[in-house]
């Protein structure tokens, strides 16, 4: 009976408290979110250099690459070709699903190339694309990861018809295969005639051909791709064949510390088309619209 009645400023000052209060509140919450959205991208598709164990290996006799360990890749760059001689990364259904950044297009050399990378510059004006070798559609989940597919260690030329053609086919075709069996172990890398021609100040080679292998360790399957540098109507299905046979081409062996020596015996020898479905509507895309942009 006693208590003074609060005044209109009283009562003013008592609700811009609550005010302040759940408005901390919400920042707190909108804070927590970002950080768990954030620990989830970063952790898609990354693992430390050490459990990188899907690297490939050269023969023996082979000049040496330098091997170089990005966050979210493994590349061994070749000096004389100034561009890397593979490229290794895992490929996730769930990295793929995440939410898409916007692609970044910040080509640069990569500093982390002791002897100097190849720059844009070398490809201005040379009428080759800046194809990447782990595609930039790989790398969405977060703004760093798509930003390191932009070093030029991890960039080829590439004719157009072919990088727009064929071989952008087959990048969306491997994100479809990433997602229906969960992951996938890829190396990627050019192949080279004796003489290439060379582009650019620091002389970057140009492949005649790329290869592409492809695994799924759960499912125990995998399957290998070597594509000439240019336009092609052919289905992916015409350049599809055994690991082993891709190891032959390349010099290179895959995935030697990733399966059991006779399993990988089994799997690298033989492939089955039908594990590996080609989606029809992008090759009738890439037939009748991609492969006429020259």
């Amino acid at each position: 009976m006693n208590h003074a009645r609060p005044t209109r400023g009283q009562t003013g000052m008592h609700l811009i408290r609550i005010g302040i209060f759940f408005g901390l509140i919400l920042l707190l919450l909108l804070a927590v979110y970002r950080l768990g959205k954030g620990s989830f991208r970063a952790a898609v598709s990354e693992e430390p250099p050490q459990e990188r164990f899907y690297l490939p290996t050269s023969a023996a006799g082979e000049k040496p690459c330098a091997l170089i360990h990005h966050r979210y890749y493994s590349l061994c760059y070749d000096e004389d070709k100034e561009t890397a001689r593979w490229v290794a990364y895992r490929l996730t259904a769930s990295g793929l699903k995440a939410r898409h950044v916007k692609r970044t297009d910040d080509y640069r050399p990569d500093r982390d190339v002791s002897t100097g990378s190849a720059t844009p510059e070398d490809y201005r004006r040379s009428g080759y694309d800046r194809g990447h070798l782990l595609p930039a559609g790989d790398r969405t989940f977060s703004t760093e990861a798509m930003s390191e597919t932009f070093l030029m260690s991890n960039i080829s030329p590439q004719e157009h018809a072919f990088n727009g053609g064929i071989w952008r086919e087959l990048e969306q075709n491997a994100r479809r295969w990433a997602k229906q069996k969960g992951e996938l172990y890829v190396v990627v890398g050019p192949l080279y005639d004796s003489s290439p021609k060379r582009i650019g100040k620091n002389g970057v080679a140009v492949p005649k051909a790329f290869f592409r292998v492809l695994l799924a360790p759960e499912d125990e399957e995998a399957i290998g791709f070597v594509i000439p540098n240019a336009v092609s109507e052919e289905p992916l299905t015409h350049y599809a064949m055994s690991v082993d046979s891709v190891e032959t081409l390349t010099g290179l062996d895959f995935f030697a510390d990733l399966l059991l020596k006779e399993v990988e015996e089994k799997v690298e020898s033989n492939f089955s088309p039908e594990d590996w479905p080609i989606n029809e509507r992008t090759y009738r895309l890439r037939v009748e619209k991609w492969n006429k942009n020259r």
